[in-house]
């Protein structure tokens, strides 16, 4: 009966740079560089060259520390959550609070924000004078600073009575 030793060193003899060569080429091809897993590349090459041994099953060691750091995170965060929450809960049911987030947001996309979001338009343009252009000319354009300047205009100057911008009725 053969020595197993012997098998190994005859076949790794025998490959020569090929076996190299090949195994460069699968571990480029099956784990980044930069990866931390390099010994299933090899333990499957391994078993690849060596068919008539019998070879150890491949398992990982259980990683400790990924579960100390994440037991820690879980833990401070829910010690944070305890602490904070007296302090945190008024904020967050506050009705006022709520319904000033909620006009800002019906004004901001009644505005026309999410036009500019879909359409990536610039904040502003320059005017061809050397000035600044506030407001986009045409139908379907429109600048990121005229959405702001409507939404304060809608704000500011309520129903309809903002005639011109700097001047409103108030009533």
């Amino acid at each position: 009966m053969p020595n197993p030793m012997e098998h190994l060193f005859a076949s790794t003899s025998r490959l020569g740079t090929y076996a190299q060569t090949s195994y460069k080429q699968e571990a480029k091809t099956n784990t980044p560089s930069h990866s931390t897993n390099k010994a299933e590349p090899i333990h499957s090459w391994l078993s690849r060259q060596l068919p008539s041994i019998p070879h150890p099953q491949f398992v990982r060691p259980i990683n400790f520390l990924k579960i100390g750091i994440t037991v820690t995170a879980v833990l401070g965060f829910i010690t944070f959550a305890t602490v904070a929450l007296p302090y945190i809960l008024p904020v967050i049911q506050n009705r006022n609070l709520w319904a000033a987030i909620s006009l800002i947001a019906v004004l901001l996309f009644t505005s026309g924000h999410m036009f500019n979001h879909i359409r990536k338009v610039p904040y502003v343009s320059g005017d061809g004078k050397g000035g600044v252009s506030y407001f986009a000319g045409g139908f379907q354009n429109q600048f990121g600073l005229e959405t702001q300047i409507v939404a304060a205009m809608c704000e500011f100057c309520p129903r309809g009575k903002a005639h011109l911008p700097g001047t409103c009725a108030n009533g």
